[in-house]
């Protein structure tokens, strides 16, 4: 379906013409049409940027319409109702006043001044950009440390379609929007800065201050307060000029903004949470000072009662949501009992997954940590909750060792460690201390070298396993057979002593078998003990030795 356009332009003066008032009375009418054709001139829509041509409606009326198969442009896009339609108009319109204009020079002139804004890449309401959906033109658009930003410059009244369809279409092609308004009184918002608004959590506004000596762009943004005395919290529109620098981009969204709504709102949250939940905090502070077993059921109660989404909010106040400083400020400080309360005996939902500190990590602060209290069991809980071992950790447990350390307490130690990485589930974990000896035992195997244990020879090893590891020795013995080292084990067994443990073991009717051990084992060594499994390299003899 063809609609009229209102406003066209020719491209070769850059003169704008408006129907309404072209076509308004006949002869003059007929007259633009005469000399239209008489000279060929071409108009252009000022909204696509496609040829127009001068068509009569039924009445005998004119108005411009597109040239005859010309790409789509908003204002065939039959979603739209007549009122829109003529916002859409209008505001394109008006991308040829002086006001305008003299943004979009000065929005250019600050880019062209801004570190990090590749020059090449600056376009002043003259470049089109296109998907397989639509196209765009930008008042403004350039490239900035690698991102593209669009400034849209935004002076009338649009329709909610429209702005949600331009939002639509930069996010898609990965495009950061920055909108310019003028004139912007925040506390009285028309609809259309409100749509704005609300595209973004972000809620920030932008103008851009070309009154001063030294243009800038000026983010508006709500600063959230507290009033502790009347204990309520409120919003505060505020601006402050900045530089491209200063704007944060959201890779979601693809949204500039300066200040976060979403993030004020977080803020104004946890201080409530602090306010209402005083009492346990300062608990908690005692006990770390201190720590003191003794206080933990001064404060212990009263979080098991709280509810999950104020639970939520208490962990967001110790900073157990966002990073694991606390958790490394206690580790360096060697603070035992407060480490084990937060890792075992706490309702608190802790995920150690996200530790991206890979320079002074967790597991070296608990290893450097001077007499440290339960030092086996707090590297075991870490992993419990999500710990895994970074490059730097690996390095470090390398040359690590503790005083006066024995080499097969030192190997035990790191076995230990990069099976908790390996093994990772809290209940596997678990079963994994016990059954250690069965590990050590498989690996010195898989090694063809001892490791873990102070044995000599294989059939030292094989012997000890018959006897201490009963209920797993079946593993064992499937893993030396796999391994070929079960030959080694017979051609040492001079005085066959191993041999008849092992007739004696085969004739025991009442032996039993480890079935979580063999879980853990199917984990660590799945090319022994599951039949399409690949070998895992969890742990190599360099990291041992």
């Amino acid at each position: 379906m063809e609609y009229a356009i209102r406003y066209v332009y020719d491209p070769d003066t850059s003169e704008q013409f408006d129907a309404q008032e072209v076509f308004k009375y006949r002869e003059l009418a007929y007259a633009f049409r005469k000399e239209f054709h008489a000279n060929d001139q071409r108009l252009l829509c000022c909204v696509c940027d496609e040829r127009a041509t001068i068509s009569l409606g039924s009445k005998g009326r004119m108005h411009f319409k597109h040239f005859p198969n010309t790409p789509d442009c908003d204002l065939k896009d039959g979603s739209y109702t007549r009122a829109e339609r003529k916002l859409i108009e209008e505001h394109y319109a008006n991308k040829e006043r002086p006001r305008h204009k003299v943004l979009k020079q000065a929005i250019g002139n600050f880019l062209s001044a801004t570190e990090g804004v590749d020059a090449n890449s600056i376009y002043i309401d003259n470049k089109f950009l296109r998907d397989k959906r639509e196209k765009r033109r930008p008042d403004v658009l350039c490239n900035f440390n690698g991102k593209k930003i669009a400034f849209e410059i935004q002076l009338s009244t649009l329709p909610p379609k429209y702005i949600f369809k331009r939002h639509e279409f930069y996010k898609r092609n990965e495009i950061y929007l920055v909108w310019i308004l003028d004139d912007f009184d925040p506390n009285g918002q028309n609809q259309t800065e409100k749509d704005i608004k609300y595209l973004s959590k972000h809620q920030n506004f932008f103008f851009f201050n070309d009154a001063s000596p030294k243009h800038s762009l000026v983010a508006q943004y709500k600063i959230g307060r507290v009033n502790r005395a009347l204990n309520k919290h409120y919003f505060k529109w505020t601006h402050e000029s900045i530089g491209l620098k200063d704007l944060k981009f959201d890779e979601t969204e693809f949204q500039c903004y300066f200040v976060s709504f979403e993030e004020e709102k977080s803020k104004i949250h946890l201080e409530q949470v602090k306010e209402k939940h005083k009492d346990i905090l300062d608990s908690l502070r005692e006990f770390y000072t201190s720590d003191d077993e003794r206080l933990i059921p001064k404060f212990h109660p009263a979080i098991e009662s709280l509810d999950f989404d104020d639970l939520g909010l208490l962990e967001k106040a110790l900073g157990l949501d966002k990073s694991n400083d606390v958790f490394l400020k206690a580790a360096r400080s060697s603070k035992a009992y407060f480490l084990v309360y937060l890792l075992e005996k706490s309702r608190f939902n802790i995920d150690l997954s996200q530790y991206k500190d890979d320079s002074n990590t967790l597991l070296q602060a608990i290893l450097r940590a001077p007499k440290m209290l339960f030092r086996w069991k707090i590297i075991h809980l870490i992993f419990h909750h999500g710990y895994t071992l970074t490059n730097s950790d690996r390095m470090f447990l390398k040359g690590f060792s503790f005083h006066n350390e024995m080499p097969t307490l030192r190997s035990q130690r790191i076995i230990n460690i990069y099976a908790y990485n390996a093994i990772g589930q809290k209940m596997y974990i678990d079963w994994f201390e016990k059954i250690t000896g069965t590990v050590y035992t498989i690996l010195s195997a898989k090694f063809n070298r001892i490791v873990g244990h102070g044995f000599n020879n294989f059939i030292s090893l094989a012997n000890n396993a018959i006897h201490s590891y009963k209920t797993t020795y079946t593993f064992i013995e499937q893993a030396f057979k796999y391994y070929k080292v079960w030959d080694k084990v017979m051609a040492e067994d001079q005085k066959k002593t191993f041999f008849r443990k092992h007739e004696e073991y085969l004739a025991d009717r009442n032996r039993s078998t480890d079935l979580q051990g063999y879980y853990v084992l199917k984990i660590l060594f799945p090319e022994v003990f599951n039949p399409s499994g690949k070998s895992v390299e969890w742990i190599k003899l360099d990291d041992i030795i």
